[in-house]
């Protein structure tokens, strides 16, 4: 039996940023019921920015964020998601994809490497765990 736990999310809000425009990037990666939860960091400069922490644990919500991002991405990034994922999982089971915020805000779903993202964990599990078989649900998803 395959099943997902757990999908999470983080972002950053930069001072720079408009809290609004960070929301609906988030919304548009995240667009079902999820618990939001903002915590506030300061830098070494003392400048304040927020990390925005995403949770989603319902399967109802799981099953449509997942069929939501299957149809969003472009089948260059899921191939890219699909060749990478031994790089993805962790032993422990767990899919990490980034997302790119600026296009999110933009409506356009983009896997991304680096820069401003949204990060998100997916806690996958097979019974009995077995990594081969994490892998395998992982490259179902996308």
């Amino acid at each position: 039996m395959k099943k997902i736990l757990l999908i999470t999310g983080e972002a950053f809000e930069y001072s720079s940023e408009d809290p609004d425009k960070v929301k609906q990037a988030i919304d548009f990666v995240f667009p079902v019921e999820k618990k939001l939860r903002k915590e506030r960091i300061e830098s070494y400069h003392k400048v304040p920015f927020y990390k925005i922490i995403i949770e989603v644990k319902k399967q109802q919500e799981i099953k449509k964020l997942l069929k939501h991002w299957k149809g969003l991405l472009s089948e260059e990034d899921k191939e890219k998601i699909k060749k990478t994922v031994r790089d993805r999982v962790s032993d422990e089971g767990v899919l990490f994809v980034r997302f790119d915020k600026q296009a999110a805000f933009d409506k356009v779903l983009r896997v991304s490497y680096s820069g401003d993202v949204i990060r998100v964990t997916i806690k996958l599990t097979s019974y009995p765990f077995s990594l081969d078989k994490i892998m395998e649900t992982a490259v179902s998803l996308f």
